[in-house]
Formats: C-alpha cells, structure tokens, sequence
C-alpha cells in the first residue's frame, strides 16, 4: 500500500480515519490482495481504537487483529517502524514527504517480506523478555 498523508492541519479523529479505512485502504487491499493474504494491524491511536473503525474493519478487512489482539506499542513489534526510522533530515513537509513516497516506490519488495517474517521471532524475544525491551 502507498503512503497515505493527512493533510497537517487536518484533525485524525475517528471520522478521518474511517473514511481513509473506507476510501483509500480497503479498496487498494481487494485490488492488490484479492485472495486475502494479509492482516491489518493497527496501534492504539485513539481512531484506531474508536468502535466504529474497529466494526468497519472486523467487518470488512480479510484478516484483522482487533485492539485486545494488538502486541503492546512497542517498536520491537511494529514491522517496519523498527528499520526504517532517521534514514534522512529534512527541510520542509514537500521534502519529506516526496523522499517518503519516492523511497517507498524503490524500497525492495524482498526487504518488506523479510520484515515481515521476523515478525514472529520478534515477538517470541518480547514474550521471552517478559514484554520487555529487545534491543
């Protein structure tokens, strides 16, 4: 899925976010995964966890991980949070979000797979760390 940006004065609340949910990711989801070979995971934003957006997605996403099945909010267990953070400084909004969206378009597909795939392995440190920190 592309990058998504809100608008910086716009306010995520949870009508924003379900309309994004609605219009933008749940279409380009059936396009690009008709079969239903994902999950949508969230974090604890309060639009994440607002009931409407949680029904709509229970509803409607193939494979989705309600809040009371969420890892806790931890970077270890965000999928591409924990390597592709501080890559670039810069100036503007116009900058960051045109690397964002250039880098996105370039990013290896085989790099996003492998993270996905040590998503486990990750998860089983924490539990093994007692929910702990593991780097």
């Amino acid at each position: 899925m592309p990058p998504f940006f809100f608008r910086p004065d716009e306010k995520i609340d949870t009508e924003a976010y379900y309309k994004v949910l609605r219009y933008t990711v749940l279409p380009l989801l059936i396009k690009n995964y008709p079969t239903g070979n994902y999950v949508w995971q969230q974090d604890g934003a309060p639009s994440h966890m607002a009931a409407k957006n949680q029904k709509f997605c229970k509803d409607n996403m193939a494979h989705f991980w309600p809040k009371n099945f969420w890892p806790p909010s931890s970077p270890d267990l965000n999928t591409l949070d924990f390597f592709l953070t501080d890559r670039t400084p810069h100036l503007n909004l116009d900058s960051l979000k045109a690397t964002i969206i250039k880098e996105w378009d370039n990013y290896p597909e085989k790099h996003i797979i492998n993270a996905c795939k040590r998503f486990r392995p990750r998860l089983e440190a924490v539990v093994k760390a007692n929910g702990g920190h593991i780097e």
